[in-house]
């Protein structure tokens, strides 16, 4: 019963549910956030000669540097949500229809800047069709003297990723929220803000988030501070109820 990414939009009165969670769906140690040896870098020594350490182009664990460690920096868990509203059919049915997708981080302090630019992301394969482009979750908390609010962001990488036709890359706006109890923050992309042609993957059943991984850095993208190994794939729309079955004043 669930229609097309654009009837999403256009349902107004039915009131938002939160999607149930299954996760988490990474996790990480606390405590390790101290600063990574071998930290992934696109075209760098890491990424061309530390294939055992860093398969499959991945964000990677890389190697302690120090002691100290950045609780705001320190990723705990993620959890990855497919937000909903569900939608009377009749008199007895309902249909839950997606609204968007929801990156949800446990970190081991309220993130913040802590000084630099302090930066949490996540890396992932997103296929449409037979190969997979890069997708990326991110939220940038601006350090000094730039300042500013803290943004996030949802990117995927263009056709030298293996995406669609047109040397483009598809920036989605995305929300960001920080939580205190527990401390964390999420990331939420509206289904409206998905463009027409990326749209299909956000939908029920039809997107799969392949081999997610996090990480967080502070100052430059690199070195990272904080990251864990990639784990297990997450389908999209797997966390949302069924529909309920009309059977009573069922539109025609």
């Amino acid at each position: 019963m669930r229609g097309a990414a654009l009837a999403f939009a256009l349902v107004v009165a039915a009131s938002p549910v939160a999607a149930g969670t299954a996760g988490p769906h990474i996790v990480d140690p606390e405590g390790d956030a101290n600063g990574l040896a071998f930290p992934y870098a696109p075209g760098g020594v890491v990424g061309n000669t530390q294939r055992e350490l860093f398969p499959d182009d991945p964000l990677g664990p890389g190697t302690p540097t120090g002691p100290a460690t950045i609780p705001a920096a320190d990723i705990v868990s993620v959890t990855f949500e497919t937000p909903y509203i569900a939608v009377p059919i009749g008199e007895d049915g309902i249909d839950y229809r997606q609204t968007g997708f929801r990156v949800r981080f446990r970190t081991a302090a309220t993130p913040a800047s802590v000084g630099p630019t302090t930066s949490y992301d996540i890396g992932t394969y997103l296929p449409p069709g037979t190969v997979g482009c890069r997708l990326f979750f991110n939220a940038t908390f601006p350090g000094a003297p730039s300042g500013g609010a803290p943004t996030a962001r949802a990117s995927v990488g263009g056709s030298a990723d293996g995406c669609w036709a047109g040397d483009v890359t598809i920036n989605l706006p995305a929300g960001l929220t920080v939580t205190t109890s527990p401390p964390g923050l999420v990331i939420d992309v509206p289904i409206a803000s998905v463009s027409e042609e990326l749209r299909p993957m956000f939908e029920e059943g039809s997107g799969v988030l392949q081999s997610p991984a996090a990480s967080t850095s502070v100052g430059s993208f690199v070195p990272r501070v904080d990251a864990t190994l990639r784990f297990p794939d997450f389908l999209i729309g797997s966390d949302m109820p069924p529909d309920v079955p009309c059977t009573k004043g069922c539109p025609s």
